[in-house]
């Protein structure tokens, strides 16, 4: 109609597509999602969709909308992206809308222009999570949301059932981080959460780590690079003594998150850290807990600590259990 062709068989559940209907990247728009939505939303044989990186725009979104709060709960989606659409803040709010009468569990909304008029499109959203029973995964990176944003997500957390937030590649800043550390404190429902890339600094992630220690319901935290297993870094999981996050992507603020965990850990022994860019940073924060903590075993070759973080990291052995440390590029 106005993308690539799709299967109307496979749409329609007339040939068997294993539970899930993948269109991402099918260049489709508005008149494509007009006929897929209300095909789709009462196939029985259909549990999720992936619509992402296409053109539906408001128009797309608000066509599955109107196909959803039709079918009420009879549809059988579960999943659902809209990764990457420029629906904006008006098919948003189309679709908060018509969520409380559906049963999906997971929606991604990442990368939609959402950034502009918040009330209308995530004000919306936000408002609807209380009778959104159902919904336990919402994925709104590369909104450009600021700290506004996360103020109005974290207000209506409490309501919710969310337990994955996904809000990295935004701009929430340290203030941001510092909402998101208030509601751990306060026993917030989730396990998973994503604020990678928002320019948390140093003094966010350290917000973030104090409450960590003493949070374990949150089990997953992504600040820059990939999540962090919480749950065998805080010493949750009987006999975890070695963790291996090598190669992760991490950087100084996940830096930050472990150094903290490794005071309060009694039982790590070995931390693999090898090609993460955690940087002289990084080091400071490490050097400063390793003193504190039961690690004897210290890997950090490839981290890119630099001569200057190196002689940090050996200045703190001294006073350390340490007994194998690498640092080799």
């Amino acid at each position: 109609i106005d993308g690539k062709p799709f299967s109307l068989p496979c749409v329609r559940g007339m040939e068997a597509a294993g539970g899930r209907l993948d269109l991402a990247l099918h260049e489709l728009g508005a008149a494509s999602a007009a006929v897929i939505s209300p095909l789709a939303v009462v196939n029985t044989h259909l549990t999720a969709v992936d619509l992402g990186v296409n053109r539906l725009g408001p128009t797309g979104a608000l066509a599955l909308a109107e196909a959803l709060a039709c079918t009420r709960d009879k549809s059988h989606l579960r999943n659902i992206s809209l990764f990457d659409n420029a629906i904006g803040p008006e098919g948003c709010e189309a679709l908060a809308a018509a969520l409380p009468y559906t049963a999906v569990a997971s929606l991604n909304l990442g990368d939609n222009g959402l950034g502009r008029e918040l009330g209308r499109g995530l004000g919306a959203l936000c408002a609807a999570l209380a009778d959104c029973a159902s919904l336990t995964d919402l994925r709104l990176h590369r909104n450009n949301f600021s700290t506004a944003a996360a103020e109005m997500v974290v207000h209506a957390l409490s309501g919710s059932s969310l337990v994955s937030l996904d809000l990295g590649v935004n701009a929430l800043q340290v203030e941001g981080a510092r909402l998101f550390a208030e509601a751990l404190y306060n026993d917030c429902a989730l396990t998973s959460l994503s604020l990678a890339d928002n320019n948390v600094g140093m003094e966010g992630a350290a917000l973030l780590a104090e409450v960590i220690v003493s949070s374990p319901r949150l089990t997953q935290l992504n600040l820059d690079g990939t999540y962090l297993p919480l749950d065998e870094l805080r010493g949750d999981v009987a006999g975890t003594c070695v963790v291996a996050l090598d190669a992760k992507r991490l950087k100084f603020a996940s830096a930050v998150v472990i150094a903290r965990l490794l005071r309060a850990n009694p039982q790590l022994t070995e931390l693999n850290l090898r090609k993460n860019p955690i940087t002289q940073q990084g080091a400071n924060v490490l050097a400063a807990a390793l003193p504190a903590s039961q690690v004897r075993i210290l890997r950090l070759g490839g981290a890119g600590l630099g001569l200057d973080g190196a002689k940090i990291i050996a200045e703190a052995v001294k006073e350390s259990q340490l007994i194998m440390l690498e640092m080799d590029e």
